[in-house]
């Protein structure tokens, strides 16, 4: 094909840059040199002007005659007269006669945006200096194919010069980019779900709404350049009518304040703004993805912004945290934050303080902030953005013109306001205006002139909600009491917690306010599942390692004692200990009635549990006896030795996300003081237990083997369980969306470090294993299943961290509209996968374990054909019996430590919520009934009230309505 490389004439190129600059200068002309030697491109610059002759015309002549000039923008390029007074200059006379073209290269860190060349786009694309990337060759590449696209729109050959000037890439380099296309298209789709389809085009003001006047406020912000150009003016000026949100957003160098009184409109102008970018977003593969975040959630946590911006992005728009992470600290989006004021009073100014810090090291991020005017001022700090606006009242011309538009339904309405001064003073809003009309469209105010003017307002928004609820062209079903009871609820805990936007999978426990209703989800939530999970490994332990075949009856004294150290080692501990930050001494300790009185019950119940299942196992009262006072004992002990520390507050989920994190954890001194607190005192208990029934039983054993095996095993559950309930945060923590990668399950399979992981952790379960076994004698394996099974539990580990590494969070998923309690629904799907692929594992592995195991003691006493003959009547044995336990236990193991605890959390806080009538039992379903009443609106799988001021006004409503039976 014959392109504009063959078939014209060399583009001339002009570099104008300081001789500071000379080395990025080069670096730029490297990446350059293809188009060059391909006689693309003829470019020039200072260095090359010959000796002896006047360096001054040479530069104008080149300059004259170049097709495309090329500004390398840096402190010095500005700190240089004759670079910024005539080079520069010159040049932007020549691109706006449009004999040249001008292209801005950002070099180095500086203030550019009040520079002549402002206007135009600059490079690289993100507005991210060159010398800020971490990879500068591709900040170049990136430079070097628009400079190809700027030749080829000179010559009318935008394809063929993008092929012959970009190198080919690679299939994998092809297959990453069509990855990330594919998600910054679904993510833009879901953004434009959330916030254009479900909260602009839905908004209560209709579209052809007033908006009122803007006018710039520049004494509301901090300036860096006022001190030094003279020429700023801080008198407020008006904006034109006709001035688009666009425009004023590009003149201020994409960093703006928007303000404005309540229902003003700001949150639609930024929505507004939101709809335009997306749309650059879409046409422009390099252009920044517009996101909309809400303050308010900051103050729940007060982190770093650039953290928070994290959490947020995976928390709210249901991204993976890893794809979130890359695309925040790339600094490739436009932050939209809206609700400043909706931050706590006391830390908005440290809110405001966070985002100027943010400002100073990603300088180049768009950043749009909305605010109330009265919230921003009180408070003293102020941004540090390029431009303010803010939104006026409407005046009484406005809302009149616009009532006339409306018809004769609202003659009423503007009668009273024109008679009435003192509602006029209320409704200079669109959004009260529009209430107002919504309301007494066709109806009468007179119970609006029945209150004193400073309750209108109230009065209002009272006649507004009873007017939504009496539309007959929605369905009743729930009657109004329950309604207003529920919303009330619901508008005070968000306020309290600081939530704009209300998703269900993420309320916490905090909402719970009777300290009984904590309690209750305390034990049910928070112990049961931890003794749950402490019965399972225990029995897991006992049978993996240990491989001991005893019976249901000692099955069940091992889960029993699993189950007393899982509920010791339970997050919520902290209510029983000393609460001062140094422990109390020891004699002291003793005395604490309440600390004596749980480690009492604790024993008398392990006692009692522990006496009864021997007793009932041997037939024998007394024997029974002799074990429940021993185990009872050791119980007391080992809940106050347990309970008299205050363990430090977990910080990261169950699931262990890094084996350097997980050795750390296991070789840590706490830990170790734990497992072996827990195997000494079992296995003293196991002593004192034997040495009493001895008295009662014409059988002896050896005690000392044995409660060296127990303290083995007991110590191992102790250890396991500090760590896996140690990480386990005290929040409904939804799992993330995760999907298959065979990329990373290759890659961790190949890992050298994963495989000497795996050797270490053979050889000493192997050897714990063996050792184990050896002191239990005959009646057990010996040191050769030690062997055994360090081989296959170092394999189990390689294998299941391959396979957990497998789990890519870096996708999206083609998913616009979320669902309400989709996080919920995320992590039971999660649970289920990796309960069932766990179980089957484990069974798979066990079988495994036990058949090199047998084979080994087959080979050693009968012949190959003997042992084949009974191949099946082993494998069935092993299948039907101990490994289908092992299986389940792992499986739901799995399943409890990877979403299953979540929702069984959330499922118990729910059902106290409907217990105590604080919302209904199908909360998805009322609050979809109250979108359709235009109190509440959905956005993507959460729901908002349709304003700020509507929250306010159920939040302010004194008595609560008698509550009615729930639907």
């Amino acid at each position: 094909m014959q392109d504009a490389f063959t078939n014209s004439s060399p583009i001339s190129i002009f570099y104008s840059y300081a001789r500071e600059d000379e080395k990025l200068r080069r670096r730029l002309e490297q990446h350059l040199s293809l188009l060059r030697q391909q006689g693309v491109i003829a470019a020039w610059h200072h260095r090359q002007v010959l000796a002896g002759t006047e360096w001054e015309q040479d530069v104008h002549a080149h300059l004259s005659t170049a097709s495309v000039i090329l500004l390398l923008v840096s402190p010095a390029y500005f700190a240089s007269d004759y670079c910024s007074s005539i080079e520069m200059h010159y040049a932007l006379e020549r691109h706006a006669t449009k004999s040249a073209r001008v292209i801005p290269i950002l070099l180095r860190p500086v203030y550019w945006q009040v520079a002549p060349f402002a206007h135009l786009e600059c490079l690289p694309r993100n507005e991210k200096p060159v010398t800020l990337w971490e990879n500068q060759d591709q900040a170049f590449v990136e430079i070097v194919q628009a400079i190809c696209a700027v030749i080829a729109d000179l010559r009318g050959g935008t394809t063929s010069i993008r092929q012959r000037a970009t190198r080919p890439a690679t299939m994998s380099s092809r297959v990453t980019a069509r990855g990330e296309e594919k998600n910054r298209y679904h993510f833009l789709k879901r953004v434009h779900a959330l916030w254009i389809d479900g909260m602009l085009k839905r908004s209560i003001a209709p579209a052809g709404m007033i908006r009122g006047p803007l006018y710039e406020q520049p004494h509301t912000i901090v300036n860096p350049w006022k001190p030094l150009v003279q020429e700023i003016e801080e008198r407020v000026q008006p904006v034109p009518p006709d001035t688009s949100i666009e425009h004023l957003y590009d003149n201020a160098q994409h960093a703006l304040l928007i303000l404005g009184a309540p229902g003003a409109g700001k949150t639609t102008l930024l929505l507004e703004l939101a709809r335009t970018l997306l749309a650059r977003a879409h046409r422009d593969e390099h252009a920044p993805l517009p996101i909309v975040f809400n303050l308010s959630s900051w103050a729940e946590k007060r982190a770093p912004l650039s953290h928070w911006l994290i959490e947020e992005v995976a928390i709210r728009y249901q991204l993976p945290h890893p794809l979130a992470a890359q695309w925040i600290e790339g600094e490739q989006v436009i932050l939209l934050l809206d609700g400043l004021d909706e931050v706590e009073g006391v830390h908005r100014r440290e809110c405001v303080n966070a985002v100027n810090a943010y400002r100073r090291e990603h300088a180049f991020v768009p950043v749009v902030v909305c605010s109330r005017t009265e919230a921003y001022l009180l408070q003293p700090s102020r941004l540090t953005l390029a431009k303010a606006i803010s939104v006026e009242p409407l005046s009484f011309q406005q809302v009149d013109a616009y009532l006339e538009r409306v018809g004769e339904q609202v003659e009423a309405i503007r009668h009273a306001l024109s008679s009435d001064q003192d509602l006029r003073a209320v409704v200079t809003t669109p959004l009260l205006l529009n209430i107002l009309v919504e309301t007494y469209r066709g109806t009468s105010l007179d119970d609006l002139f029945a209150v004193p003017p400073e309750k209108r307002q109230q009065r209002l928004f009272q006649a507004y909600v009873d007017r939504m609820l009496a539309r007959r062209k929605v369905e009743q079903q729930y009657t109004k009491e329950q309604t207003i009871q529920w919303l009330t609820w619901l508008a005070r805990q968000m306020q309290q917690h600081d939530q704009t936007i209300l998703y269900l999978e993420q309320m916490q426990p905090s909402w719970l306010a009777e300290q009984s209703l904590v309690r209750l989800y305390t034990l049910l939530a928070v112990r049961l599942p931890d003794m749950a999970v402490g019965c399972i490994i225990s029995l897991v332990v006992v049978h993996l390692f240990f491989r001991v075949a005893l019976g249901i009856s000692f099955d069940l004294r091992y889960g029993l004692l699993g189950a007393l150290v899982g509920g010791l080692l339970s997050g919520r501990q902290q209510e029983l200990v000393v609460e001062e930050e140094r422990s109390p001494p020891f004699w002291k300790q003793i005395r604490n009635t309440r600390l004596q009185r749980s480690c009492v019950v604790n024993g008398l119940l392990v006692g009692l549990s522990y006496g009864l299942l021997v007793g009932f196992y041997e037939h024998n009262s007394a024997i029974g006896f002799c074990y429940g006072l021993g185990y009872g004992c050791a119980s007391y002990c080992l809940s106050f030795l347990l309970w008299r520390k205050q363990w430090p507050p977990a910080r990261m989920g169950m699931l262990v996300r890094s084996w350097e994190t997980f050795w750390h954890q296991v070789i840590s001194a706490k830990n170790i003081r734990i497992g072996l607190t827990v195997g000494c005192c079992l296995a003293l208990g196991y002593i004192v237990s034997t040495e009493l029934a001895h008295h009662f039983q014409n059988t002896q054993s050896d005690v000392v083997a044995y409660a060296l095996a127990d303290l083995l095993n007991y110590t191992q559950v102790g250890l396991l369980l500090a760590i896996l309930l140690e990480r386990r945060v005290p929040d409904i923590r939804p799992a993330e969306i995760v999907t298959w990668s065979w990329k990373n399950l290759w890659y961790s399979f190949h890992k050298v470090q994963r495989l000497r992981q795996a050797v270490l952790i053979g050889i000493l379960s192997g050897g714990v294993t063996g050792v184990s076994a050896w002191l239990r004698g005959t009646q057990g394996p010996g040191l050769d299943y030690g062997v055994s099974a360090g081989v296959i539990i170092g394999l189990c580990s390689w294998l299941f961290h391959g396979l957990s590494e497998g789990l890519s969070s870096t996708t999206l998923e083609a998913n616009q509209r979320l669902r309400p309690n989709q996080g919920i629904w995320y992590s039971a799907r999660n649970s289920l996968f990796i309960g069932v692929f766990s179980g089957v594992m484990s069974w798979g592995l066990y079988v495994l374990s036990t058949l090199i195991f047998d084979v080994s003691k087959f080979l050693s006493m009968l012949n190959w054909m003997v042992w084949s003959t009974i191949w099946s009547v082993v494998w069935w044995q092993i299948a039907m019996n101990y490994a289908v336990l092992i299986a389940l236990g792992v499986g739901v193991l799995g399943a409890i430590c990877n979403g299953g605890l979540a929702c069984l959390q959330h499922i118990v806080f729910r059902w106290l919520l409907w217990r105590s009538k604080s919302l209904p039992w199908r909360s998805a379903r009322f609050l979809d009934y109250a979108d359709r009443h235009i109190l509440l609106r959905k956005v993507g799988g959460g729901y908002t009230f349709i304003h700020r001021l509507l929250l306010d006004y159920f939040t302010s409503c004194g008595s609560r309505p008698q509550q009615g039976e729930d639907a």
